[in-house]
């Protein structure tokens, strides 16, 4: 099992503030077998996509951690409004 960081994305499909994305760089972990990682993971995530975003704060939070300073998150933002107005 592989476990990725996350980045400074580019996808103009985020409604408001910066994108994020999964880095190139992971860690391995053990394998584990897939019906037991189904059965374990949690439930909560199936059923409601909403569970599943991330609002503009903890984005900017995660960005920032991966090393990314507040000119890189504009810059970022100003790119995926100029891709979503072509």
């Amino acid at each position: 099992v592989r476990e990725y960081s996350m980045t400074l994305g580019d996808n103009p499909s985020c409604s408001y503030g910066p994108p994020v994305q999964l880095d190139w760089d992971y860690d391995e972990n053990d394998s584990r077998d897939v019906d037991e990682f189904e059965d374990t993971r949690s439930k909560e995530r199936r059923g409601n996509l909403r569970l599943l975003c991330i609002n503009y704060w903890d984005r900017c939070k995660i960005i920032q951690a991966a090393g990314h300073g507040e000119r890189d998150i504009k810059s970022a933002e100003r790119k995926v409004n100029r891709t979503k107005r072509q």
